[in-house]
């Protein structure tokens, strides 16, 4: 007799009552059964044995089975070559529809398999690439406002919620509740305009940044400067904050073979480079690189003569 797991534990607990090294009580909470369902499965025992430890349902058919002439209907169905490309959750359907036949996907997928008809297709699972941590504190701050009643019944309406946290230590960098997110943003910084400052000024208002030439920076609205409140940028390390993830290398590029045809390409595009250069210094009388180019003597009334350090010029 094969029997499972959860029977065999249950076999194991009748045979220490059995033996006296648990009472009834305790092997009833070892099962999780009532003390009295535990007295009669006892009795059971002693007079089946291991048996008794088996459902007596077990092996015999459920009484909400469907009837063995819908089973073949379907299967004949499904092995039509009509509905060949027709999956259980489709023939489901098309059963009901068509042949007036109710069956579940799930009856239907185990009918066909356990025919040949189906077979398991597992999804693949989809594809997601994460991208990596930044190296070092500072790097990255990634802002979030969430528009939410954050304190429920104890101020009315909606607050929102401004937080900044680092992406390489994930460390709390800045959090405060606004009434309205009035965040101005410049030259890598950032500047929360305060409620008292923020009347008359839309969410989608125009402000004007003014850098003065002390390094000073302002903000305008229309004709009234704003009083505004910087935001804490990135600090040094906190012996708290999680460590940062090391940068990956990028791995070098691959080197193309001796033999590879690009390679041969440009090596003979650089030999015919130095040639032409080769050729040219000779037609221009240049036997070093770093010597000027030879003049011809010349003699008579066009020759001229120089002093050291005088260029000589031929005459035409």
């Amino acid at each position: 007799m094969e029997l499972s797991l959860r029977e065999r534990d249950r076999v194991s607990v009748l045979r220490q009552v059995s033996e006296g090294v648990l009472t009834g009580a305790a092997g009833a909470a070892r099962l999780g059964v009532t003390p009295r369902h535990f007295r009669r499965l006892f009795r059971r025992f002693e007079a089946e044995g291991d048996a008794a430890a088996v459902h007596g349902l077990k092996g015999r058919p459920s009484n909400r089975s469907l009837p063995a002439a819908v089973r073949e209907l379907a299967l004949s169905v499904a092995a039509d070559p009509l509905y060949a490309d027709f999956g259980p959750t489709l023939l489901a359907e098309h059963l009901g529809r068509r042949f007036a036949v109710v069956v579940s996907p799930d009856t239907l997928r185990r009918w066909m398999l356990e025919a040949g008809l189906w077979e398991r297709r597992r999804r693949r699972a989809r594809h997601r690439s994460r991208r990596p941590r930044r190296a070092a504190l500072g790097e990255l701050g990634q802002w979030d406002s969430s528009v939410h009643p954050w304190l429920e019944e104890r101020s009315p309406g909606s607050q929102t919620l401004i937080s900044i946290h680092d992406d390489a230590t994930s460390r709390l960098l800045m959090a405060r509740f606004v009434a309205r997110d009035f965040t101005i943003r410049f030259a890598k910084r950032r500047w929360q305009i305060p409620e008292r400052e923020a009347g008359g000024i839309a969410p989608s208002a125009e402000i004007v940044v003014e850098r003065r030439l002390d390094g000073e920076v302002r903000f305008r609205f229309g004709e009234r400067y704003l009083e505004v409140e910087p935001v804490c940028q990135a600090s040094a390390a906190s012996p708290n904050d999680a460590p940062a993830k090391p940068a990956k290398p990028r791995p070098a590029p691959p080197k193309p073979a001796p033999d590879h045809p690009w390679r041969k390409h440009f090596q003979a595009s650089a030999q015919q480079a130095i040639a032409r250069r080769h050729l040219r210094r000779e037609r221009e009388g240049i036997s070093n690189e770093n010597e000027r180019p030879r003049i011809p003597e010349t003699t008579g009334a066009g020759a001229k003569t120089g002093t050291p350090g005088e260029d000589i010029s031929i005459a035409p």
